[in-house]
């Protein structure tokens, strides 16, 4: 409860979120599956809504430590998978429901009878 309100409170005023920071990252360590879930959310929504972040580095390392420690659960792992994916290709995949496979689909095929053709609109 107590990480959701200082990730309340961080969210609403980002100019405080430096204050924060530290104590934030010691939660991401944090024996709790959704004291850690949680944090990972706070940052998610700080990366996104404040790109000139000042613990922006840090943050994504941490995360990524997390994501790549085989203990962690399943769930955190998964939410940092799509932590990334949101900030790198702004979540377009996710907000849509499609697998990146399906979004390949989305683009018109090629000239069959020239396939390394170009095609331009004119």
């Amino acid at each position: 409860a107590a990480v959701s309100l200082v990730g309340d409170y961080v969210l609403q005023s980002p100019n405080l979120a430096a204050a924060f920071h530290t104590p934030l990252l010691e939660r991401m360590v944090d024996r709790g599956v959704s004291v850690r879930k949680r944090v990972v959310k706070i940052f998610r929504e700080l990366l996104l809504t404040n790109p000139s972040y000042g613990g922006r580095a840090a943050a994504m390392h941490c995360m990524l430590q997390r994501a790549d420690d085989r203990k962690e659960d399943d769930g955190v792992r998964d939410l940092i998978h799509e932590t990334f994916h949101m900030l790198w290709f702004n979540g377009k995949a996710f907000e849509r429901g499609k697998s990146s496979l399906s979004l390949a689909a989305d683009i018109p095929p090629d000239d069959t009878k020239n396939p390394g053709k170009i095609i331009t609109k004119a």
